[in-house]
């Protein structure tokens, strides 16, 4: 698997987040319960089981809900591929959740919208190493080892590749996150060729040993080709898709 940090680079350089601020607890007792080193009182399970219940009950209310609308728009409707019925790609997905929504979204949107803003760049990047600041004795920083090309190369993948801890209760879009990793791996790329060209570099082996941060050149090159393949891209990236698979016979 990409990005398995096999010479843990994250544990040589420093990060912004060591002067941020401090999570202060204000009341002990609670965050003793929070993490469990008190049992909880009879009445305090009592109440918790009452919660789970009124929740599992509006949730079973909300689905039959949707069943029973569902079953409504089908009656006497000619049988056709709908918007919530399963994709014929074969994904599983309902039909306006996988292809239908693709197509249409390339086209309603601009190419702009599947990239992200500076400030949520920084957001994601907050666990990446730190390349300015104030310097303490002894730190030692990311610019010291690597250039900056490499490390803006190393960024983009991480930017596509490193897990976001995303809270379980905010709506995925799914497709435009796709969209937006497949769009900083195809400019990762981009400037990874323009560098191998450069400096004359004919192998991953020999750009790894030099410039290798996070991820092994090959690895997210690859899953760049095969999130273009899944998502039937190739038309779209034709170009892109040679110059890939050139680069792999070759290097």
């Amino acid at each position: 698997m990409a990005g398995q940090y096999d010479d843990f680079i994250d544990y040589i350089y420093c990060y912004d987040y060591d002067e941020g601020k401090a999570r202060y607890m204000d009341d002990i007792i609670k965050e003793m319960y929070r993490w469990s080193c008190f049992e909880k009182t009879e009445e305090e399970k009592t109440e918790k089981e009452k919660e789970m219940k009124e929740l599992e009950k509006l949730y079973k209310h909300e689905k039959f809900k949707k069943q029973e609308k569902l079953k409504k728009q089908m009656i006497g409707k000619p049988k056709k591929i709908g918007r919530n019925d399963p994709c014929p790609c074969g994904s599983g997905e309902k039909h306006k959740k996988c292809c239908l929504e693709r197509d249409s979204q390339i086209e309603a949107q601009p190419k702009n919208e599947f990239t992200e803003t500076l400030g949520e760049q920084k957001k994601w990047l907050r666990d990446y190493p730190a390349e300015e600041g104030v310097r303490r004795y002894g730190e030692i920083r990311i610019r010291d080892t690597f250039d900056r090309e490499s490390i803006e190369i190393d960024k983009l993948v991480y930017l596509a590749l490193h897990y976001r801890a995303i809270p379980i209760w905010r709506k995925r879009g799914r497709f435009k996150e796709g969209m937006i990793v497949k769009s900083y791996l195809i400019e990762a790329f981009e400037k990874f060729l323009s560098k191998c060209e450069k400096e004359g570099i004919d192998s991953f082996d020999e750009y790894d040993r030099k410039y290798k941060i996070h991820y092994k050149s090959k690895e997210w090159i690859e899953i760049l080709e095969s999130r273009i393949r899944k998502k039937n891209f190739e038309n779209e990236h034709e170009d892109l898709l040679k110059k890939i698979e050139n680069i792999i016979s070759s290097f």
